[in-house]
């Protein structure tokens, strides 16, 4: 059946990714234990943060027709950068040089893919696998973390009903791009330069520009979410794990929000309703398996595997009846393992004392342990 303009298919078409999400949290609110809450929904908003600030750039690169795989290389680089400089240069100082790393790697892409005409997979590809080496040498193969948490406080403690500054500062950024795209001069040129280069050639518009700043926007972003994530945190982890799942589900979400991978389509708006999609899904798989929404999605698997409750065997009366699920079984036995880690004491190369939502936490190469 064809789709006319003005008809509902092709209305539902444009706006799917809000109508999928709005039809999982129905569902959701009526079958998932202990979903519809204030705190849940909350913790949804703010968990999407990350990944909706990286999605913007994402979303203009591909509007543009070229792929960024470096995004979450970046984020981690940048997100290592902001806690590791916090104690010299402060918060704000931190964030700028940060900031201006993320737009480093961006101008690298972008005058590899203009200027020496290679392909950007290729391009982000190396430039992926080299961040995420200085990201190791830069952190010793372990994670940082500061006890300076007030500005984590401030991002994690709401100042309206669901919506804490970490997710006003996310929606700030998506109302910002969505207008420059839709209602500026340069931001629908970013369609023509995208979905018809001949065009736009014809059009006066010079594409290698429009490429340089798409992928300076793109790291940028990115950059921008590393810092806000570490921030909000007060530590930033040297694992792959966090990179990935960031490059993946922001890939996801920009296609399943309507943007098109050849480029000349895509809404940034559209993008960060995908991602409030599957974060909402990911919690409510984390209500159905253990009933408890208050787990942070963003943090890596080790501490969110158990609810955000991790307790050392001791204080249970043994893994198999403490602990129901293999693999978590598997997680408590890991623990036990890591000699290194005891009671309030940091003891070990790169171990770092933070915190998540008032409990202490170590990092030991990259795992996060935290104990009650």
């Amino acid at each position: 059946m064809t789709m006319h303009k003005g008809s509902l298919i092709h209305i539902l078409n444009g706006h799917r990714a809000l109508v999928m999400a709005a039809v999982l949290f129905c569902l959701l609110s009526l079958f998932a234990p202990n979903f519809l809450s204030v705190r849940n929904v909350t913790t949804i908003l703010k968990g999407a943060s990350l990944n909706a600030v990286v999605a913007i750039g994402f979303t203009l690169i591909l509007i543009l027709g070229q792929l960024d795989l470096s995004i979450g290389a970046v984020v981690m680089l940048c997100g290592m950068l902001a806690v590791g400089l916090q104690p010299q240069l402060g918060w704000a100082g931190s964030i700028l040089v940060s900031l201006a790393a993320g737009g480093m790697v961006g101008l690298v892409n972008g005058l590899l893919v203009v200027k020496a005409r290679v392909n950007s997979f290729i391009v982000t590809l190396g430039t992926m696998t080299i961040v995420m080496g200085l990201t190791h040498l830069y952190s010793e193969g372990g994670s940082r973390a500061i006890d300076d948490f007030r500005l984590a406080d401030w991002l994690d403690r709401p100042v309206l009903p669901l919506l804490p500054p970490m997710t006003l500062i996310t929606l700030l950024l998506v109302t910002v791009f969505t207008v420059f795209l839709a209602k500026t001069r340069p931001g629908r040129n970013f369609f023509l330069v995208g979905g018809n280069p001949e065009a736009a050639w014809l059009a006066g518009l010079n594409r290698d520009r429009y490429l340089m700043a798409g992928f300076i926007l793109c790291g940028f972003t990115a950059a921008a979410g590393g810092a806000l994530f570490a921030a909000s945190q007060s530590s930033m982890t040297s694992s792959a794990v966090l990179g990935t799942r960031t490059l993946m589900t922001v890939l996801a979400a920009v296609i399943i929000g309507g943007t098109l991978m050849t480029g000349g389509k895509g809404s940034v708006l559209n993008s960060y309703f995908a991602v409030l999609l599957l974060n909402t899904l990911f919690n409510g798989i984390g209500c159905f398996g253990r009933g408890d929404p208050g787990a942070d999605p963003r943090l890596p698997v080790a501490e969110r595997g158990l609810g955000g409750r991790f307790q050392d065997s001791r204080d249970r009366p043994g893994l198999a009846g403490g602990i129901r699920h293999p693999w978590r079984r598997l997680v408590a036995l890991l623990a036990r393992c890591h000699r290194s880690v005891r009671y309030g004491r940091p003891h070990g190369p790169h171990v770092y004392r933070s915190r998540v939502r008032g409990c202490p936490v170590y990092a030991h190469g990259g795992l996060l342990l935290r104990f009650e």
